[in-house]
């Protein structure tokens, strides 16, 4: 049983009109359990973070462990839980404005590990960064918020 590279899936809908394979059928391993795709181009260093609950020594922490060892990181994703919001917190407004700058905060320490930055909000951080009606505030000049949206690495 061989996967097909004709019925890859596009990310977030996006259609694909081709009669030639989306990737030959030479950049997929099969396993009895699982399918893996491979590929001779440079990889992509991606850090995950979550849950950092404004703990800029944690950040600062992460960073210093990837500095003394030498690994340079291409993108950073952060899912979720940047600032500390909770119970109250959340009707009144004026927490809204300090979460988002504890978030900028959080987000700028950081861009010191790489600048580029994608992030989206978790239950702990204001809603202002997570609206579907309302356009997200840019916490800084180099981070994404990808709440309710899809990008392309």
């Amino acid at each position: 049983k061989r996967m097909e590279a004709y019925n890859l899936e596009p990310p977030c809908g996006a259609a694909v009109s081709t009669k030639e394979p989306v990737l030959p059928a030479s950049h997929f391993v099969e396993t009895q359990q699982s399918s893996f795709y491979f590929s001779e181009a440079k990889q992509l260093k991606i850090l995950c973070m979550s849950d950092i609950h404004a703990s800029l020594r944690d950040v600062n922490k992460a960073s210093e462990f990837l500095v003394n060892r030498g690994d340079q990181i291409d993108i950073v994703i952060v899912s979720g839980d940047l600032a500390n919001m909770k119970g109250d917190d959340f009707t009144l407004p004026e927490r809204f404005s300090a979460a988002e700058g504890t978030m900028s905060g959080v987000i700028s320490c950081i861009e010191n590990i790489q600048c580029r930055v994608i992030y989206i909000p978790g239950n702990h951080d204001p809603k202002s960064t997570a609206s579907v009606n309302e356009p997200t505030p840019r916490l800084t000049p180099h981070s994404c918020n990808v709440h309710n949206r899809c990008i392309r690495l």
